[in-house]
């Protein structure tokens, strides 16, 4: 018997290495949230852990169709003193067997 696996809620990509990035400074990474199965999928909520980290844009909910996505970008702007540094984005949906969908980010600081 053969099982036919199907991602409804595709985050692209799945993991991100922001790599070195100096205390201070800003970088960033472009998010694609796509639709790959057959009915509508709300994102109830979109957030970021820890807070203060890193943000995300835009932040609002919305509603995917099948097939639809959403451009969306993570940004990172570390204060803290150098060392590494980890953090989930995270997507709250309206399904009941997918109710989260997340994203772990990493990034190492360097002095300025």
């Amino acid at each position: 018997m053969l099982a036919n696996i199907v991602e409804t809620l595709s985050l692209d990509p799945r993991y991100i290495n922001f790599g070195k990035i100096k205390k201070g400074s800003q970088n960033q990474q472009e998010i694609l949230i796509t639709n790959k199965g057959k009915s509508l999928i709300a994102i109830t909520e979109i957030s970021v852990k820890p807070e203060g980290l890193a943000r995300v844009s835009p932040r609002d909910e919305c509603t995917l169709g099948p097939g639809e996505f959403k451009k969306l970008v993570l940004s990172i702007n570390p204060t803290k003193n150098k060392g590494s540094v980890y953090g989930t984005l995270s997507f709250h949906t309206n399904l009941e067997y997918l109710p989260q969908n997340s994203i772990r980010f990493r990034a190492q600081i360097i002095a300025e």
